[in-house]
């Protein structure tokens, strides 16, 4: 385990590698020793456990709020199980499967004959730290995103009604899966996420200015380090930029 101390935020990271399929017995001992590093880590911390996890993380529909539904795998292996099991546990998602991704950079195992692919290595990260991804629903305001997402919806329909035409029975539930997946899908590649919110109203141009001459000073140190040099970078670094006011307080600036 790594623990990681910044100026905002302290991260936990725990690397693990997990036993394969078939090592029942060793299987019990890793994720009870991985739960007991987990719970040891501050509260307040980022919890980030990673590495060759020997899972392939499904698509089922029960898994989808801990694994998503981007992972490179249909079906869950019984690895692939007990990760999604340790993950909702302790309140954390698969991060590796939440998104969008081609499919060749999913995989990060692949067969010494070169034929078999799996995505086994997973990032999971406990989801007080999760940033919430929303369409950008305002994107349709404009003529031409809304011509490309009903372009979109027609190619996939047109897809899909291939497939159920091809089947011999039809299930409500299994229908409404795909027909939401569609949608999903044809949303995602037109109307896209929405963008990340902008810095707050105090960072401006002052702000940015002074964050480029500290950023200055530091490289300067650091490729010819004098003591001159030093000082110099320690004075921009503690140099208050500015006041903001917010209701009845004063909050100095740094950057």
């Amino acid at each position: 385990m790594l623990r990681i101390k910044t100026r905002f935020q302290n991260i936990s990271l725990i690397n693990v590698h997990a036993p394969t399929e078939e090592k029942e017995l060793e299987k019990d001992a890793f994720y009870q020793k991985v739960e007991e590093i987990y719970d040891s880590c501050p509260s307040n911390h980022i919890k980030i456990v990673l590495g060759d996890w020997n899972a392939k993380a499904g698509r089922e529909e029960i898994y989808q709020g801990v694994i998503g539904r981007h992972s490179m795998h249909l079906n869950s292996n019984t690895n692939g199980q007990r990760l999604a099991d340790f993950a909702a546990a302790k309140n954390m998602v698969v991060s590796s499967t939440c998104s969008p991704h081609k499919e060749i950079h999913k995989q990060t195992w692949r067969s010494p004959d070169g034929k078999t692919n799996n995505q086994m290595d997973h990032i999971l990260i406990d989801t007080s730290n999760r940033t919430t991804r929303r369409l950008h629903v305002d994107a349709l305001r404009e003529a031409n995103t809304v011509r490309r997402f009903q372009q979109q919806l027609e190619e996939e329909f047109g897809n899909l009604e291939t497939e159920w035409v091809t089947e011999e029975e039809s299930h409500i539930e299994e229908d409404w899966k795909q027909l939401k997946e569609v949608i999903m899908e044809a949303a995602e590649q037109t109307i896209r996420y929405q963008p990340k919110p902008e810095r707050r109203g105090w960072f401006d141009d002052e702000c940015h200015k002074a964050l480029e001459e500290k950023n200055a000073a530091y490289k300067k140190w650091i490729d010819r380090p004098t003591r001159a040099k030093r000082m110099e970078y320690e004075r921009l670094r503690e140099k208050p930029i500015k006041y903001v006011k917010t209701g009845k307080e004063c909050i100095l600036i740094f950057v």
